[in-house]
């Protein structure tokens, strides 16, 4: 009935020409967790979608956790939590949450921090890449939609759209 609508920009040629170029006086990466503190600007709860339907359904998806936690020089975990949340027309609700996590290997090139997932299993998990603006601050940007209801017609009331995620190490 309810379809999840979610996207994430890598664009692969852009990966590999910020690869190519080295950054020795740029922003560098410092041990430690970074955690998600701000999406769009704003503080938690960093809600994803906030979807009202025709038929009085709602549906709420939000980060409950996003860290990457930096444990050398070139190896990482990247861990994230979210909740989905649904409505009934008579107030009622029911919920559930997905959880991910990976190893990886990153560098910095070019003010860009790139990670590269550890894949044990087959499933490829694609690169990620971050905007370093400190040695404390991260800028992530997804493109990110939310449910759809499914038709004729299909209802779709978050239209997808490019969101920022700040990290700061604490």
């Amino acid at each position: 009935m309810f379809r999840r609508v979610l996207y994430t920009i890598f664009g692969s040629a852009l990966l590999a020409g910020l690869a190519s170029c080295g950054d020795s006086a740029g922003p560098s990466i410092s041990r430690g967790t970074y955690y998600l503190t701000a999406l769009d600007d704003l503080p938690a709860p960093f809600v994803l979608s906030d979807d009202h339907f025709s038929t009085g359904e709602r549906i709420v998806s939000e980060r409950v956790v996003d860290s990457i936690s930096v444990q050398s020089r070139v190896d990482l975990y990247r861990a994230r939590a979210e909740s989905t949340t649904f409505y009934a027309p008579d107030g009622s609700s029911t919920g559930g949450a997905g959880y991910w996590g990976s190893s990886g290997t990153y560098h910095v090139s070019n003010g860009r921090m790139i990670i590269e997932f550890v894949n044990y299993i087959g499933d490829p998990t694609p690169p990620e890449t971050l905007q370093v603006l400190s040695d404390s601050v991260l800028l992530g940007r997804e493109l990110v939609g939310g449910w759809c209801l499914s038709g004729p017609p299909q209802e779709c009331p978050t239209a997808p759209r490019i969101r920022e995620f700040r990290y700061a190490r604490h």
